[in-house]
């Protein structure tokens, strides 16, 4: 299973890197704003 991951990670354009990097920026800019509720349902 291992290898296969590797492979398909090999795989991923710059394109496809670039994408992933935006999702996760943007996720990260949903986070700041639902911050407040993000706290209460990771405090517990």
């Amino acid at each position: 299973m291992d290898w296969l991951l590797t492979t398909r990670t090999r795989c991923l354009t710059a394109v496809e890197l670039e994408k992933q990097l935006d999702q996760h920026l943007n996720f990260h800019k949903l986070l700041q704003l639902q911050r407040p509720l993000y706290r209460q349902i990771h405090s517990s």
